[in-house]
């Protein structure tokens, strides 16, 4: 899809005009070549420097951002760490930039008017980037032996039940250490 992309204005522009056609930014199918469009525009950006770089980036390209975290929790997460993968493949490996990247991605879904999942007790900016993918690579092993098969094995068939189940999962899975 970014193959024709020779800056990050025509990445921008592209993602922007798909962006509108869809509820959630995982919708938009990214090949591993534009992913990696993405990851060099973002780092070529922030190589000299990181914040001057992403003040740019939010100013300019706040979908490339956007399709950027996104595509990162869709192919890297896993084993609940999303930040150290995504930062470190745009050169980034201080905490700090957690907070700068996940307030881009918010300011971009409210101005889009994309939802941003307010979820009580949730990560404020990993749920929303993660809801917005789907259930990662990494993860669908998992998704489909412990909860899939579940709601086969228990009948679970009523959007009702199901809703119920999954919040039973959530609510066990806050209290594992």
């Amino acid at each position: 899809m970014l193959e024709t992309c020779v800056s990050l204005v025509d990445c921008e522009r592209i993602l922007v005009e798909k962006f509108q056609k869809v509820k959630f930014i995982g919708e938009i199918e990214l090949s591993s070549e534009d992913i990696r469009t993405l990851t060099n525009f973002i780092t070529t950006e922030l190589d000299r420097d990181p914040r001057r770089g992403l003040r740019l980036l939010r100013q300019r390209a706040p979908a490339t951002i956007a399709a950027f975290l996104v595509w990162q929790g869709i192919m890297e997460y896993e084993e609940g760490d999303y930040w150290t993968l995504a930062l470190r493949a745009i050169g980034l490996e201080e905490p700090r930039w957690q907070q700068e990247f996940g307030a881009a991605f918010i300011n971009f879904l409210r101005r889009m008017d994309l939802p941003e999942f307010p979820i009580e007790d949730a990560l404020r900016f990993v749920t929303p980037i993660l809801l917005h993918g789907g259930i990662p690579q990494k993860c669908l092993d998992q998704f489909f032996d412990h909860v899939i098969m579940d709601m086969v094995e228990f009948n679970l068939v009523t959007g009702d039940e199901i809703r119920d189940y999954l919040y039973s999962l959530r609510e066990e899975e806050k209290t594992r250490v």
